[in-house]
């Protein structure tokens, strides 16, 4: 049942709760739009596949509150007409593909009116697959919106100059703005791009607007990153002012020794911490020979790529710097600089009271994993490169474990025999 409003996933790691009752359109599925519209007054969300076939039964739908549309040239001004008619959409999700021509161009212009003069538009999800649009983010008034989410992907991994790439700066004028997320997935290296982000993140935290972020994400995929990144040079107390008391979560690219030490400082009721590069020590705690009395009190979940080697020595630093942390999600990267710190045993020996662990990298090795410990693991999803008969050796040094999940490469299957 495709409108069954309690849908779910096996795995609920990769999961999303279905909660609006939601009609696609397919171009080759016409009879299935037909009998959906018998149920109009329930759908609440409108989602479009380049179809045009199908909007004649558009009419039929008063209730849409959620639209997501993918922007073409020949369905920019069917768009425009969604957005005459649906005056009260609280969610906006536009996906915007080349279109060159100066018709396509207009057309953009005037969808981008009508979008910001939307009264009831809380959610806005824009995602570039070619950076002639951009300038549309200069254009559009965000004077309502709670939650703002630009992705740029381009398409056939076409190369985007970063200088034109978004920046939180854009958008830190927006009164009612809870949570902002940008999100680059094909961009210049990060060693070119380290003197703009590292800058522009400054810019951004010292920004009166920006303390009320309770949520912010700025991520950019880089699949050059394969050691431990230094953005700062220096400490950035001396350059940022504000307190972010108010952010909760908080998902960046890289977090080197000086950012670690001013989220500790500035940042004190963080639940969730993620970025894509290797876990260091705060660079507080490296110069200096007295402990330090900051620490992430509320942190309870953390994903970052893997262990820096400093981290095996001095475990009780990380035990009383994550003192909540339940869920981990080791992303892994290849790593040449930490290819040593790959053992699993440093989980329960840094982070003893994780008790879901999420390994998305098949880099970490189990075999050597330590039963002497108290490891209270109750969730496990691994990835394994091959099959393994050393699962049920896995299962039994973990005694508390209710779900587990592994993944194995698409081309094998695992014989539970």
């Amino acid at each position: 049942d495709l409108t069954k409003r309690d849908l779910r996933l096996i795995n609920k790691h990769w999961s999303f709760y279905v909660t609006p009752n939601c009609l696609t359109t397919h171009q080759k599925s016409p009879n299935f739009t037909s009998l959906v519209t018998s149920q109009s007054s329930k759908i609440v969300k409108f989602s479009n596949s380049y179809a045009t076939n199908n909007l004649v039964y558009v009419p039929k739908f008063q209730n849409i509150k959620e639209l997501e549309w993918h922007c073409n040239g020949d369905n920019l001004r069917d768009l425009n007409q969604m957005l005459d008619r649906w005056v009260t959409l609280r969610v906006l999700d536009l996906k915007f593909w080349l279109m060159e021509s100066l018709t396509s161009k207009l057309m953009v212009g005037e969808i981008s009116s009508k979008i910001s003069k939307l009264p009831n538009l809380s959610v806005l999800k824009i995602t570039f697959y070619h950076d002639l649009y951009f300038p549309i983010l200069d254009t559009l008034e965000f004077s309502g919106v709670k939650c703002l989410a630009i992705d740029v992907a381009p398409a056939y991994y076409r190369s985007i100059n970063g200088e034109d790439l978004p920046v939180p700066e854009q958008f830190q004028n927006l009164p009612n703005l809870k949570k902002l997320s940008i999100w680059i997935s094909s961009c210049p290296s990060a060693t070119t791009q380290a003197s703009r982000f590292s800058k522009a993140l400054i810019d951004s935290f010292n920004s009166i607007e920006f303390q009320k972020l309770k949520e912010f994400e700025w991520k950019m995929w880089d699949s050059s990153v394969d050691s431990i990144v230094q953005f700062y040079e220096f400490p950035l107390s001396a350059l940022i002012c504000r307190k972010l008391t108010n952010l909760t979560k908080l998902s960046l690219s890289a977090v080197d020794n000086h950012l670690l030490t001013f989220l500790l400082e500035s940042c004190p009721n963080l639940t969730e911490l993620c970025f894509k590069s290797p876990l260091v020590l705060p660079h507080s705690i490296t110069t200096t020979s007295s402990p330090s009395t900051l620490k992430f009190n509320h942190l309870k979940k953390l994903f970052f790529a893997t262990f820096s080697p400093q981290l095996a020595n001095n475990s009780q630093i990380i035990r009383y710097l994550f003192p909540k942390v339940t869920t981990l999600n080791l992303t892994g990267i290849v790593c040449h600089s930490v290819e040593k710190a790959i053992d699993i045993n440093l989980v329960p020996l840094l982070f003893p009271q994780v008790k879901k662990l999420i390994l998305s990298s098949p880099m970490y090795k189990f075999e050597h994993l330590n039963s002497n410990q108290d490891i209270l693991w109750e969730e496990l999803f691994i990835q394994l490169h091959t099959q393994s008969s050393k699962l049920n050796t896995l299962v039994q040094k973990l005694p508390k474990l209710r779900l587990f999940y592994f993944s194995l490469p698409s081309n094998l299957d695992y014989n539970q025999s």
